[in-house]
């Protein structure tokens, strides 16, 4: 049986999620977080000998505004009672003007690289398409797969290079509503 961590970078899955639902004509999908573990617990190419149990999970995302923490609070309810550990980190206002999430995707990478460095897993999962995570996927210590969970045509051909594994959301049964 493997142990695994599962790291969501929310606002760059939210903006798939949104870009895709304006690209495709069709109405915006969610996530189902306790399928895509539950999906990801005996996905065949995850499972060594048997199931994955994922000890840790953690889910961080960034706000623009007191009024969008609010509007999330019951989701990130829903993920804390359901056995999530939730980070929000507040946006920064640019020169330009404009609220971007800074520091988010160096949070999941230190707090993922920490639980390979202590061999508290033996599986992680980074759930994003975001190329600056192949870095941390190139540098997990043999013995440690990373997989990186991705939309199909957003995945960073970077990540998907240095990812042990890609699996597509699209092909999680029961993940997108």
């Amino acid at each position: 049986m493997g142990i695994g961590a599962i790291f969501v970078d929310g606002g760059n899955v939210s903006h798939s999620l949104k870009r895709r639902s304006i690209e495709d004509g069709t109405k915006r999908q969610r996530i189902e977080y306790g399928n895509l573990v539950r999906a990801l617990e005996v996905h065949p190419r995850l499972m060594n000998g048997g199931p994955m149990t994922f000890p840790f999970r953690a889910y961080y995302t960034a706000h623009h505004s007191p009024e969008l923490l609010q509007h999330r609070a019951g989701f990130y309810e829903h993920l804390k009672l359901n056995g999530w550990s939730v980070f929000d980190t507040p946006s920064k206002l640019c020169e330009d003007g404009i609220f971007r999430d800074k520091g988010v995707d160096l949070a999941i990478a230190l707090d993922a690289y920490a639980l390979v460095l202590k061999a508290q897993v033996d599986t992680l999962v980074v759930v994003t398409h975001d190329e600056d995570f192949a870095e941390l996927f190139k540098r997990l210590t043999p013995g440690v797969r990373g997989i990186s969970v991705g939309f199909k045509n957003r995945t960073s051909i970077m990540v998907q290079r240095a990812a042990s594994e890609v699996i597509w959301i699209e092909d999680l049964e029961g993940v997108l509503r």
